[in-house]
């Protein structure tokens, strides 16, 4: 059985905003991505959620560049890809109202940040064979799925947190040339 992916929304009907190059996020639900096309319009500015990144220290999460060029040249290239852009930002905002990124998490979400951005660059750059997504990981962002879940009780976030939880499962143990098949398709 090939990879089917988990979405919220059937037959391209996205009846929530979303992430779309060239109009950002909305909360309008006439301006956003509708299946692979976008409508831009000028009242649908790019507004993004604030980003704890600007304040980590660490090198490869503070370089702000390349998490946009991370997100504008390699996940809004494809289906999954957008929908993670979504997700970053719909539980970016879940973390912001909740206060969930504080002085007694910060470290814990900052090692998080690391981890998975070597896992995006294993999957990217590394070994094809190399299995990037492994019990360890899978685990550690079980914890984080978890915490989002005690702070919301939002059925469309829900419904996110499935579909990664549902990702997390498949790519699990899959060898990295696997997923990075998965995600440009």
């Amino acid at each position: 059985m090939g990879f089917q992916p988990a979405t919220p929304y059937l037959n391209d009907d996205f009846s929530g905003a979303n992430y779309c190059k060239g109009c950002g996020t909305s909360s309008n639900n006439t301006f956003h991505c509708q299946g692979r096309d976008c409508i831009p319009n000028d009242d649908c500015s790019e507004t993004e959620a604030l980003s704890y990144v600007s304040d980590i220290t660490t090198q490869q999460l503070n370089n702000k560049n390349a998490m946009y060029v991370l997100r504008d040249s390699f996940l809004i290239n494809s289906t999954m890809g957008q929908w993670y852009i979504t997700y970053y930002y719909e539980l970016s905002r879940i973390a912001i109202e909740n206060n969930m990124i504080n002085a007694s998490t910060y470290l814990d979400y900052l090692q998080f940040g690391v981890d998975l951005l070597a896992v995006i660059n294993k999957i990217r750059n590394g070994d094809p064979t190399n299995i990037p997504v492994d019990e360890d990981m899978k685990s550690k962002a079980e914890m984080f799925l978890a915490d989002f879940r005690f702070h919301t009780t939002d059925t469309l976030i829900i419904q996110y947190l499935d579909n990664i939880q549902g990702d997390l499962d498949y790519f699990t143990g899959k060898d990295a040339a696997h997923i990075l098949s998965i995600i440009e398709n």
